[in-house]
């Protein structure tokens, strides 16, 4: 009996030996499978974090990817608006001195020996005063170019002027003599100049359409004045006279609201032509309204292909012009008005930016210039210039009237009322530009 004790008392310790040894073991394995399972969740968590730096990385790229972007933007932005005001600047200089050289090159056919005594060539075609003086009546070919001693002088933008014995109505239609109406002013000795009640200026037409090359019938489209950055609306009474393919030749003005004063060289091909169109807008390239003109007027002076003077006509047109804010008349200056030497003027027309290009610009531009004393000017034209004339130029060189500004406004602004008054068409230059003065020569009739 006590053997069988003792081998009982061994196999339970054995099982008890064998049971703690499989407990161990399996904390042993929980043990494991928790630290793999910590190691994991560690891995998991490091990936999450790379991701989300990873992100974070990408978006701060795109960020930077926008800001430089959004810089790049802006100095093309700023590189654009100088460029554009670099050649807004430019154009409203050269649109003035544009109508000047292309009187130059209109009148360029006349006899060589008159134009070299009287040192000019037209802007764009005859004036529409006779000058009333005795050695004015040599003929002048409008290709003749100005001695060589008036070359060495700053080129005059002359202005014919004349005084009406009464003042235009805006309503009624003007006569078909203007010679009735219009008398040469006196002769002004001083360095004042007294202009006269419809005072015009008068530029030459341009080079790139001769007159022979237009149809007998013509647009004209009547455009607000038009400067870069200003409104289109600002100068509802500006006109521009263009070819039946819609290419512009001479400006004119918006007297009434059925007549337009133009230059009487840009009218000369037209004076027996039953009717012409005339378009309405404030851009050359817009939509415009068509009415019919039903008469050019010449004025009986004016002697085309021989004289400057009397270089001044009127287009009336069939039915009357709806006045708005696109389109409305210029006030006419009252008699006996004076403006002294250096009165400050403006050009407006869409005549070439430059000398040397053949661009015509889509919106209409203007040039500030100021009035030079006629003793300054008749030594340079000598006889050509005559007491119905006004000189105008610029201090600053390369603005002035150009080719394709002949016929349209010379205005000033009265400094009561504040509206603009026209005192001259344009009509020819010299052809000659100086480092200090540009001038051209404008009709005031």
């Amino acid at each position: 009996g006590g053997s069988y004790r003792h081998t009982l008392r061994t196999t339970n310790i054995i099982i008890i030996i064998i049971i703690i040894i499989i407990i161990i073991i399996i904390i042993i394995i929980i043990i494991i499978i928790i630290i793999i399972i910590i190691i994991i969740i560690i891995i998991i968590i490091i990936i999450i974090i790379i991701i989300i730096i990873i992100i974070i990385i990408i978006i701060i790229i795109i960020i930077i990817i926008i800001i430089i972007i959004i810089i790049i933007i802006i100095i093309i932005i700023i590189i654009i608006i100088i460029i554009i005001i670099i050649i807004s600047s430019s154009s409203s200089s050269s649109s003035s001195s544009s109508s000047s050289s292309s009187s130059s090159s209109s009148s360029s056919s006349s006899s060589s020996s008159s134009s070299s005594s009287s040192g000019g060539s037209p802007i764009a075609g005859p004036s529409m005063l006779s000058d009333g003086s005795s050695g004015s009546n040599r003929t002048l070919r409008s290709g003749s170019r100005p001695p060589a001693s008036a070359q060495r002088r700053p080129r005059p933008v002359a202005t014919v002027m004349s005084r009406q014995k009464r003042r235009a109505s805006p309503s009624s239609a003007p006569s078909r003599n203007l010679r009735s109406r219009v008398q040469p002013a006196p002769r002004n000795t001083d360095d004042s100049y007294v202009i006269p009640p419809t005072a015009t200026e008068v530029l030459p037409p341009t080079s790139l359409t001769t007159l022979s090359e237009f149809p007998n019938e013509f647009l004209i489209l009547l455009a607000s004045l038009i400067k870069m950055f200003s409104h289109k609306n600002d100068w509802p009474w500006a006109v521009s006279l263009l070819t039946s393919k819609g290419q512009h030749f001479c400006g004119g003005s918006l007297i009434t609201n059925k007549h337009i004063l133009t230059a009487a060289h840009c009218a000369h091909r037209f004076r027996n032509v039953p009717a012409l169109l005339i378009g309405l807008g404030g851009h050359l390239l817009e939509s415009h309204r068509r009415v019919f003109v039903s008469n050019v007027i010449i004025h009986d002076d004016y002697q085309h292909g021989y004289r400057f003077d009397a270089d001044i006509a009127i287009l009336k047109l069939e039915k009357e012009i709806e006045f708005d804010l696109k389109a409305s008349p210029i006030c006419l200056p009252k008699s006996n008005q004076k403006h002294g030497v250096g009165t400050a003027v403006r050009v407006k027309g869409w005549g070439r930016l430059n000398e040397t290009l053949d661009v015509l610009p889509n919106h209409i531009q203007e040039v500030s210039l100021h009035i030079i004393s006629a003793n300054m000017c008749s030594r340079v034209y000598g006889r050509m210039f005559t007491e119905n004339m006004l000189c105008v130029g610029a201090s600053v060189p390369d603005k002035d009237a150009c080719q394709g500004d002949s016929g349209g406004p010379l205005v000033i602004e009265d400094e009561q009322t504040k509206t603009w008054i026209q005192v001259g068409v344009v009509s020819f230059w010299n052809g000659m530009r100086q480092s200090w003065f540009s001038w051209s020569i404008h009709y005031a009739g």
